[in-house]
């Protein structure tokens, strides 16, 4: 997709009010995404025309439905084509290294990152990792917290806990993190695609409360718990990843209390003190925790957007309670909450 000059100019202008719009529509299903931005975008067509941009870019680029595409991102970035994708049109990441490790491929990207897939450059050990490279941060200020920050996150060495291992800049200045590498599939899309019952659901939400319980016991607090943050191997293992990371970088943030709450939260599973822009505690996740019980079992969000604006969306975490029985579960389903066999069953 080429993104017009126009476009362009807009995202660099107007990043904090288009990255929010953005980054929420793409949690939301293809076909409720339009009438969203629209409603969101409340008649401004320049805002409205840049999203969309993103969004066309973020569904054709093949393989990158986790942030904008490729052509999108250059755009954002300043960067052309040439200097952003390396010679014949790939990352030029890919084959270098970034501190002791080396780049041998891309594992997904986001609006304030890319993720890599590393092995060991100096062949210290054969274990494979994943590498989060930071943008939108002050490195100097990213690389002094962290330095401080990475003893208490890499003390958690809990089994549902994919450790953080490492960190620091670029040789371009940009913040890096080291963290296991871990294969699976998000905990909502795997109890559904192996249609586990409810029984098994609270078995694998189990084992995510006890991670977050380590965790605070240790005084560290995840805040951005939700599915595509928990995921579920082969073998039924969860792993909570990037615990820690979000308290890094909402620190690191500007002192305006929109760019730190649009940056560093999905509103989806946020918390009333984190939408009003107050002090985060371990409250934070257990009303995260409660949201994503409630996807878990009932198959849609507690305060689902439902095409509404954004402050709709925020006034309902902060003044309503969630249903406390989801009409979209079905009398089926929700008659055999107490079975140990029986598949949850929805309506969509």
């Amino acid at each position: 997709m080429t993104v017009s000059k126009s476009v362009r100019e807009v995202m660099l202008a107007r990043w904090d009010e288009v990255d929010p719009i953005f980054t929420e529509a793409l949690t939301l299903p293809g076909d409720e995404r339009p009438a969203y931005v629209v409603k969101e975008c409340a008649g401004d067509r320049e805002l409205l025309d840049t999203v969309s941009a993103l969004l066309v870019s973020s569904e054709s680029d093949a393989g990158e439905v986790s942030g904008p595409g490729p052509s999108a991102l250059r755009a954002v970035f300043g960067a052309d084509d040439d200097e952003a994708a390396g010679e014949g049109g790939t990352d030029g990441r890919i084959g270098g290294t970034i501190g002791p490790y080396r780049i041998v491929g891309r594992l997904g990207r986001g609006g304030m990152s890319e993720v890599y897939e590393g092995e060991r450059a100096d062949g210290a050990f054969d274990k494979r990792v994943a590498i989060k490279v930071l943008r939108g941060v002050d490195a100097g200020e990213m690389g002094r917290r962290f330095r401080a920050e990475r003893r208490i996150l890499s003390s958690l060495e809990h089994p549902n806990i994919a450790p953080l291992l490492d960190g620091g800049s670029t040789e371009d200045g940009l913040p890096y993190l080291i963290m296991e590498l871990v294969r699976g599939e998000s905990i909502t899309a795997s109890a559904d695609r192996r249609r586990l019952t409810v029984e098994d659901r609270l078995a694998l939400f189990e084992q995510v409360a006890g991670a977050v319980l380590y965790a605070h016991t240790r005084l560290v607090v995840h805040r951005d718990i939700k599915p595509s943050n928990v995921l579920v191997g082969e073998d039924g293992t969860v792993k909570l990843v990037d615990f820690g990371i979000a308290k890094l970088l909402e620190e690191d943030a500007t002192d305006s209390p929109t760019r730190a709450e649009t940056r560093w939260m999905t509103l989806g599973y946020a918390s009333p003190e984190q939408v009003l822009g107050r002090p985060v505690t371990t409250a934070t996740d257990v009303h995260a925790l409660g949201a994503l019980l409630f996807e878990l079992l009932a198959g849609r969000r507690p305060f689902a957007a439902d095409g509404s604006s954004r402050f709709a969306l925020e006034e309902a975490i902060c003044n309503q309670g969630a249903p406390s029985l989801p009409s979209v579960v079905t009398e089926a389903a929700a008659s055999v909450r107490g079975s140990s066999r029986t598949p949850v069953s929805y309506t969509h």
